[in-house]
């Protein structure tokens, strides 16, 4: 939760930074799309079998799908990190899920806002999730805090600390690390991104 120079938002302000959020969101569904799909081609090509030295059959093809998967985390990773610098958090990028510290009649909550919802309009408590939210209340009082000093973008790896999310992990849809998908063997003996890959 917001702490020291961290931002509270009023609804009328999380609402004002939906069109720059909303964009950044439908880009990072095509990229989460774009990543799935290359990591679906690298296992086809591993599928296909190797050569008797031990070597992929189709292994420029594969360094082509694992390169695009690559690019696709890292962009990702930007994107999650741009949203985050604004104070919100992605909860989740395939439902459009964004949350927005706040305080309602002096206790901290978090403004809730779905894609394709036209402004926010619910909230819920800082444990409760999704399943939690309700309508704002008609005459609620939100306390309006801006950031005490200019705050740098965050990494997607810190955003995911404070309950965000990160690029995901094909296999898993879990976060791959935040440096993205990082350098693997062109025989596709490891390509960083599955169930051994280290995550939060």
């Amino acid at each position: 939760m917001p702490a020291g120079g961290r931002k509270f938002f009023t609804p009328e302000e999380a609402t004002a930074l939906l069109p720059v959020i909303r964009q950044r969101l439908l880009r990072l569904r095509r990229l989460y799309q774009k990543a799935r799909q290359s990591y679906r081609e690298m296992e086809q090509i591993k599928a296909v079998g190797y050569k008797p030295d031990g070597t992929l059959i189709m292994a420029y093809d594969y360094k082509l799908a694992r390169q695009a998967l690559r690019s696709a985390i890292e962009e990702a990773n930007r994107l999650l990190a741009e949203i985050h610098g604004f104070g919100c958090l992605v909860k989740d990028v395939d439902l459009g899920l964004v949350d927005f510290p706040a305080q309602l009649d002096g206790k901290p909550v978090l403004l809730c806002w779905r894609l394709g919802e036209p402004r926010v309009a619910y909230y819920h408590g800082e444990h409760e999730g999704f399943r939690g939210r309700k309508p704002l209340p008609p005459r609620a009082s939100f306390q309006h805090r801006p950031a005490s000093r200019p705050r740098p973008a965050a990494s997607a790896a810190e955003g995911a600390g404070r309950g965000g999310v990160q690029a995901p992990d094909m296999r898993t849809n879990r976060p791959a690390p935040a440096g993205g998908c990082p350098d693997a063997d062109d025989q596709g003996r490891d390509d960083g991104c599955g169930p051994d890959a280290s995550h939060r």
